[in-house]
């Protein structure tokens, strides 16, 4: 292969969407309403119940996800610093306002997400476990500490997501 059909096939490998890939690494997860990346709250980030919220992106590990496959078009979602996964609370999984937070990976489907292309660069993330989508709150996405919850997915901005 020569180094103009490598660098197509890296463009081409670059350009996938998320379906039937199986490992993203390092990924920086920003909102598209307020720009803030999803942020696992640094003193708690190797904690069970860690909180998910959004903050300026300062490329900091907490703000860093590894994205794998898990089987049926479902990933993980884990912290780069503590490797535990992002999780929907498993008591309230099926109420809008769910708060999102970290967890060891057990393979529940509360810790299991779908993601898909909405168009524009950006995806939903919705969980396996209630078909709900993760979201911010309307007012508060542009705001560092804003918390992340389950929403049903309607299409709006605050429940759309950029993975760099």
């Amino acid at each position: 292969m020569n180094v103009l059909s490598r660098g197509l096939a890296c463009a081409v490998i670059t350009a996938l969407t998320f379906v039937g890939s199986e490992a993203f690494a390092q990924k920086q997860i920003s909102n598209k309403l307020g720009g803030l990346s999803l942020d696992a709250h640094l003193p708690d980030v190797g904690k069970n119940d860690c909180q998910i919220q959004l903050w300026t992106d300062f490329g900091l590990g907490n703000q860093r996800w590894n994205i794998t496959g898990v089987g049926g078009g479902y990933y993980k979602i884990t912290s780069a610093v503590s490797g535990k996964a992002l999780a929907a609370h498993l008591f309230d999984v099926h109420r809008n306002g769910c708060r999102i937070q970290l967890w060891d990976y057990i393979g529940f489907a509360n810790q299991q997400w779908k993601i898909s292309q909405v168009g524009g660069g950006y995806v939903k993330i919705v969980n396996r476990a209630s078909g709900k989508a993760l979201a911010v709150d309307l007012f508060n996405a542009s705001n560092n500490g804003c918390p992340t919850q389950l929403w049903d997915y309607i299409g709006w901005d605050n429940q759309m997501w950029r993975i760099n």
